[in-house]
C-alpha cells in the first residue's frame, strides 16, 4: 500500500506518508477523538487501490478546532462547510478530508476504532464493520465498489452487519447491503475502479515482476 501511494498518477513523488504523519501528529498531540476512514482505511483490509485523499472522521463539536489546528500546522483549507473541510499541504500531493457530520454511522465508527500501524505511526482506524456501514450510507459510485470489496473480504460477518443495521434503524443501508450481497452471490456486479487506477495497478504489477527477476 505504501509503495502504491508514494508515487502519484503523474509518476511524481507524493510525500503522502509525510502528509499522513503530520496530520495524525496534530490530532494525537491535542488528544482529539478521530478515526481514519475512506479508501486509505479500506487499503488496510483489502488489496489496495490508489487514493490521494486521507479521510478523517471526528466528533461534530471538534470539527472546527481540528480544522484550525491543521491549518496552523501548515495545511491550507481549500473547501469548508459546517461539518466537512478539505485541506491541502503545499509540500505534498494529496488532501485531508475532515468530516464531522453527526450520524449513527459516524458515531459508531468513532466508538469502535481500532489501533493500526499506518506509515510507521499508530493511528485510530475504522473497523471493517463500521467502514462497510459508512460505504452503504454513501451515494458515491466508488463507494459502491468499495463496499463490494469489503463484503468479499470476509472480514465482516453477514449476521453481525445485518443485526447492527437493524438495531440502529438503518433501513436504507440494510436494503443496499442485502442487494449487494445478492449481486455478489449471483455474480451480477462489476467493480467501478477508473481506467487510470486499473492502468496504475497493472504498471505496478509489471514493475514488481521485473524487480523479482
Amino acid at each position: 500500500m505504501e509503495d502504491l501511494l508514494a508515487i502519484g498518477m503523474d509518476g511524481e513523488e507524493t510525500n503522502f506518508d509525510k502528509l499522513f504523519r503530520r496530520a495524525i501528529g496534530v490530532l494525537d498531540s491535542a488528544r482529539y477523538s478521530y478515526v481514519l476512514a475512506g479508501a486509505l482505511a479500506l487499503d488496510l483490509y483489502v488489496p489496495p487501490r490508489f487514493t490521494d485523499q486521507i479521510h478523517i472522521l471526528c466528533q461534530h463539536n471538534e470539527h472546527a478546532p481540528i480544522a484550525s489546528a491543521l491549518a496552523a500546522s501548515g495545511f491550507a483549507i481549500t473547501q469548508s462547510a459546517p461539518s466537512i473541510a478539505t485541506l491541502k499541504a503545499a509540500d505534498a500531493k494529496g488532501y485531508i478530508v475532515l468530516n464531522g457530520s453527526d450520524s449513527s454511522a459516524m458515531r459508531y465508527a468513532l466508538m469502535h476504532a481500532t489501533q493500526r500501524q499506518v506509515f510507521s505511526v499508530t493511528a485510530r482506524v475504522v473497523s471493517p464493520q463500521a467502514l462497510l456501514w459508512l460505504f452503504l450510507e454513501s451515494d458515491e459510485i466508488q463507494h459502491h465498489a468499495d463496499a463490494i470489496a469489503l463484503i468479499e473480504s470476509g472480514l465482516v460477518s453477514p449476521e453481525e452487519i445485518q443485526d447492527l443495521l437493524t438495531r440502529e434503524g438503518a433501513g436504507a443501508a440494510l436494503a443496499k447491503y442485502m442487494n449487494l450481497w445478492a449481486d455478489i452471490r449471483d455474480g451480477r456486479y462489476a467493480r467501478t475502479y477508473s481506467d487510470s487506477v486499473k492502468a496504475r495497478v497493472l504498471r505496478n504489477r509489471k514493475n514488481d515482476a521485473e524487480r523479482r527477476r
